[in-house]
């Protein structure tokens, strides 16, 4: 909140802006209004002004606070402030952030600006102080930070479990993009993963399906729940190089760092369909020899 950027410029006449016996004076009425601490020091970091809310917030009165130093009213917090009040009173205008616990004990994170106060010959005639109440703000920052971390570590144990699954994995987002996969994947379907990343998941689909493939994807997505496709006749994938062969598919959505998305494990059953294929030539060859069995006359 840096309401400041440079130094105001004064003549030396013009020192005492505010004028904190007249509680009349247009910059104390304005200072007193603003839900802020407004203070002034001159250039020996003596209060010359101080307004309400500082008053209510140090637990001082005007009296305890006027004419006295900056390490009187400020006590153990002085410490905290002293390098940017000292870099202030070299010219250089400041602006930070800082944890105060106040005599109430009240702990509040303040957004606070020194702006020299400089004639126009260069020389600091005192500091104007501004100091506003961002703890609700910070407090805020600092759940979204850990909102944040939370989903990071969500996202990171997504991915490992992803990468450890033992079939080839991928997840996509509601338009059926693909954004992540794991190694499984690549050796499966010969695609690098930057080949897939971001492409629809029918290309890992035959052309001849992807239009009725694209309809049930989006049909699925409506209402998106666990499902296993592995009774589905005639069920393909197809690798970069063209090869076309059965699947089974398990569909899981789940939520990950806010957003939903939806993990397809695909298995290659080739090698089972081709053992079901011999069994039933062999059931076939076996009934067969019986039924020719049957038929010889053996007497």
């Amino acid at each position: 909140m840096n309401m400041a950027a440079e130094p105001i410029l004064a003549s030396e006449a013009d020192v005492d802006l505010f004028n904190a016996d007249d509680p009349t004076s247009l910059l104390v009425v304005l200072a007193d209004a603003v839900q802020a601490i407004v203070a002034y020091f001159d250039d020996q970091l003596i209060y010359r002004f101080a307004n309400k809310t500082y008053q209510q917030w140090f637990m001082k009165s005007h009296s305890e606070i006027i004419g006295h130093s900056a390490q009187e009213v400020l006590g153990p917090a002085f410490s905290k402030v002293e390098k940017y009040l000292s870099a202030a009173r070299a010219g250089k205008h400041q602006a930070f952030e800082i944890a105060f616990e106040f005599p109430d004990r009240q702990f509040r994170t303040l957004q606070m600006e020194y702006i020299p106060h400089m004639s126009a010959g260069g020389k600091v005639l005192g500091l104007f102080v501004m100091g506003f109440d961002i703890s609700e703000l910070h407090e805020a920052k600092k759940a979204v930070e850990r909102d944040a971390r939370k989903y990071q570590e969500i996202g990171d144990l997504y991915k490992t479990l992803l990468q450890a699954a033992p079939d080839p994995t991928i997840s996509i987002d509601f338009d059926g993009k693909i954004l992540e996969l794991n190694a499984q994947v690549e050796s499966l379907f010969g695609y690098r993963p930057d080949e897939l990343l971001g492409q629809h998941v029918e290309i890992l689909v035959p052309k001849s399906s992807r239009t009725n493939h694209r309809k049930y994807r989006r049909t699925y997505l409506k209402n998106p729940k666990s499902r296993f496709m592995g009774t589905q006749p005639n069920l393909l994938g197809i690798t970069k190089g063209g090869r076309e062969f059965p699947v089974e598919i398990n569909l899981s959505p789940v939520h990950v760092s806010d957003r939903q998305i939806v993990i397809a494990s695909i298995r290659d059953i080739s090698a089972r369909k081709a053992a079901d294929s011999a069994k039933l030539a062999q059931d076939r060859d076996y009934r067969l020899l019986l039924e020719s069995s049957n038929a010889i006359p053996w007497e």
